[in-house]
């Protein structure tokens, strides 16, 4: 069933329409909930695992003026963050240290890597340790005993192919692209023809294809002959967010509640400025299903 609303005296009308959700209601993950926060508000991004029916939400916060620098960056009051959460510019990832609340009109968080980018309306999303900024698309692949091949092409197009590896049936190094799986099969006797950086990379720049371009193909790993089976991994597109947004919170929730059910909209429309929490545009091109109007 489509619901549209309109805007209604007194109250924050956050969705155009609705076109989707996920049936039966979800669980919200709580323990990342401030103790302050009684209720997390409808319109707030979720990441929602949908073989446990468990969301977790999306953290964000707005850059407001006259930061003093990048290790101590002013933003709007009401965001979600914490000391030892972890905040991406886009350009670094960076631990929040802590958190000045004194000020009547910004917080001021106080971060251990300088951010590049804290200009005023600047949205910063969450991120999580080990992450890393950077587009692309890549997947590594456990060939043996700790031993792996990572296979990153940086403009990001081969996100949703295939990597196989295998062990060739003689002692040479077959590589191959077909249908959507690049197969890489490794000499069977001589590690040095399997280095990944060089023999390999070499190999996959050579190949061909109208989707992508092959040649700019990065490899990196270990050396290794024997592969019982076939190792395999889809590429997918990096990410430095801590959760990639899949949905929208249909309704406010009150946490305080042991057992906070929620509705989750997978399609649909919400007004961006009656969004409890600042989006940026690469959020919203996370979100092809759900339309961002002003």
């Amino acid at each position: 069933m489509n619901i549209t609303s309109e805007t209604l005296g007194g109250r924050n009308v956050i969705f155009d329409y609705v076109l989707e959700d996920i049936p039966g209601g979800i669980s919200l993950d709580k323990t990342r909930i401030p103790s302050t926060l009684k209720y997390l508000g409808a319109g707030t991004l979720l990441n929602v695992n949908k073989s446990t029916r468990v969301a977790k939400f999306v953290k964000t916060a707005r850059c407001v003026a006259d930061s003093a620098d990048g290790d101590n960056v002013r933003v709007e009051k009401g965001h979600l963050f914490e000391a030892g959460d972890y905040v991406t510019d886009g350009y670094v990832v960076a631990e929040i240290s802590s958190i000045t609340t004194s000020e009547d009109d910004y917080d001021i968080l106080v971060v251990g890597t300088t951010l590049v980018n804290y200009a005023t309306g600047v949205v910063l999303v969450e991120s999580a340790s080990g992450k890393a900024v950077g587009t692309g698309a890549t997947v590594t692949v456990t060939i043996a005993t700790d031993k792996t091949i990572t296979v990153t092409d940086p403009s990001g197009k081969a996100a949703g192919i295939t990597v196989a590896i295998s062990s060739a049936a003689d002692d040479n190094l077959a590589v191959s692209f077909s249908g959507m799986t690049l197969s890489i099969a490794l000499a069977n006797a001589t590690a040095t023809k399997n280095t990944p950086a060089v023999e390999i990379q070499a190999a996959v720049r050579a190949l061909s294809s109208e989707l992508f371009d092959f040649s700019q193909f990065v490899l990196s790993g270990d050396e290794e002959t024997t592969v019982t089976g076939t190792k395999s991994g889809v590429m997918v597109i990096n990410s430095p967010y801590k959760y990639d947004p899949n949905a929208v919170l249909k309704d406010t929730v009150n946490v305080e509640l042991s057992n906070a059910v929620c509705s989750a909209v997978v399609r649909g429309a919400v007004r961006e400025s009656a969004l409890p929490y600042p989006v940026n545009s690469a959020l919203k091109a996370l979100m092809p299903l759900i339309s961002f109007n002003a």
